[in-house]
């Protein structure tokens, strides 16, 4: 089977342990560097360097934009949710659980 996507390259200049979840979120590409806690942005329409939106002290997993509110944006952080302000501050929604209970077997 044949596509015509054009081929894939490389967007974002960055030096980042593990990036994921890029998204173009108002004409910039935006993603998570998970392991260092770290929301990145590069701005289109061309790869160029990335600047960092905002940093936590967990890993940050997935993030979404929050409507009606510029820069604020919900999270997946640690083990919970939380909702993060322009100024890096956070809001949880659920608290991470800083150690998990051991399975009954274990």
């Amino acid at each position: 089977m044949h596509h015509d996507h054009p081929p894939a390259g490389i967007w974002a200049l960055s030096d980042h342990e593990l990036g994921e979840g890029a998204r173009w979120v108002d004409e910039r590409l935006v993603f998570v560097d998970i392991l260092t806690g770290r929301l990145l942005e590069a701005p289109g329409p061309a790869p160029a360097a990335v600047r960092e939106l905002l940093r936590i002290d967990v890993p940050l997993g997935a993030v979404a934009p929050v409507r009606g509110r510029p820069g604020h944006w919900i999270a997946a952080a640690g083990t919970g949710i939380t909702l993060i302000t322009p100024g890096g501050q956070t809001e949880w929604l659920t608290r991470p659980v800083p150690h998990p209970h051991p399975h009954p077997d274990e």
